[in-house]
């Protein structure tokens, strides 16, 4: 069984965006094509966008990190991000051109337990965890800026809804 850090290990690359629906569908094929343009993406048009892409991932998260060190102290930025979500499996949900990724981090010193998610009828929701800091009375004091943006719950539970945009939108 995979560990939650394995998930999308092997599949860290960009996935051209496929298009197609059933024979029987030409009506919504058109309806389709006519709202958001043409998907299916040439061969070397992908390439060279993907090669673009990665440059430009490379710059932004080489300045994230020098940014992000200095602002907030013990945070550590995983140097290679994770092409993610409709990018990695090749599905677009309306741009051909939209890449998506995660920049995985970790903060010094931190703790972590990880708990299974469940769903009402006791399943176990398979790629879901819920993750609590064990040591996050010492960390709140070494780390004043986790409190500032509310990563961790009052039980040290942390926030399911924290992401970027959240927090962006929190402190504006």
């Amino acid at each position: 069984m995979a560990k939650h850090g394995d998930i999308g290990s092997r599949l860290n690359e960009w996935r051209p965006p496929v298009y197609e629906l059933g024979p029987s569908e030409s009506d919504m094929t058109q309806q389709i094509k006519a709202a958001i343009g043409e998907i299916n993406i040439a061969e070397d048009g992908w390439m060279k966008t993907c090669g673009t892409i990665d440059k430009v991932l490379g710059v932004v998260i080489s300045q994230f990190t020098k940014v992000a060190s200095s602002l907030y102290p013990g945070l550590i930025i995983q140097d290679e991000a994770i092409r993610q979500g409709s990018s990695r499996e090749g599905l677009k949900v309306r741009y051909a051109n939209e890449y998506d990724f995660m920049l995985p981090f970790t903060i010094e010193g931190v703790h972590l337990v990880h708990y299974d998610v469940y769903d009402c009828h006791g399943r176990i929701l398979p790629g879901l965890l819920k993750m609590k800091v064990q040591n996050d009375h010492e960390i709140r004091g070494t780390y004043p800026w986790i409190n500032e943006l509310g990563i961790i719950d009052a039980s040290g539970m942390l926030d399911s809804g924290k992401n970027t945009e959240n927090t962006l939108h929190k402190n504006t």
